[in-house]
């Protein structure tokens, strides 16, 4: 019975020891300003009995020059749940937060891709969501070899005069990004 409860204590300390590390080596990120974004929205209204979807299709494209930067697609929750979502109940629900969906970055390649555009808030909801198109550029840190102090900066996205949906932003460095939203 001792050597049970030795180990229950030892493997409590372990995991209590293991989340205290940093595991975190995301790159910082400045919070989401929803005035710099464009809001988007399907084209298919909300019926409050079902929750279609918008299915379009984007495009990006990103000059070779500039700093890391992506596009992102961001939706509004504001029931979120951090541990625990059992469907009825969560054991440890979050604040509203700004969930990335969707992220297109310059340092991958991309083609076409496809992406849901939800016309209720929930199943059976008749609210619209908050759906959000982003920009966003990696500001390099001060120090070369301080890479964790890299913080990710929104910027203004702006629409682009065309009759096609199309959207950009720059990086303060002179490079752009651009993403076209192509809908049936």
């Amino acid at each position: 019975m001792i050597r049970v409860a030795r180990i229950v204590c030892l493997t409590a300390l372990l995991c209590l020891g293991a989340g205290a590390l940093p595991w975190n080596k995301h790159a910082l990120e400045a919070p989401l300003d929803p005035y710099k974004a464009v809001k988007l929205a399907s084209r298919i209204p909300c019926d409050g009995a079902t929750n279609p979807e918008d299915n379009v299709v984007l495009n990006t494209a990103f000059s070779s020059v500039g700093l890391a930067r992506e596009f992102r697609i961001s939706v509004f929750e504001g029931n979120y749940c951090k541990r625990g979502d059992l469907g009825w109940a969560c054991v440890q629900p979050g604040h509203s937060l700004w969930k990335t969906e969707w992220a297109a970055a310059s340092t991958e390649s991309h083609a076409a891709e496809r992406y849901g555009l939800s016309s209720c808030e929930a199943w059976g909801s008749k609210e619209a969501p908050q759906i959000l198109l982003t920009g966003w550029y990696k500001q390099p840190a001060a120090d070369k070899k301080d890479a964790k102090k890299e913080v990710w900066m929104q910027v203004q996205v702006n629409k682009v005069e065309s009759r096609w949906e199309i959207y950009e932003f720059s990086d303060p460095n002179g490079g752009t990004a651009r993403i076209e939203i192509g809908r049936r």
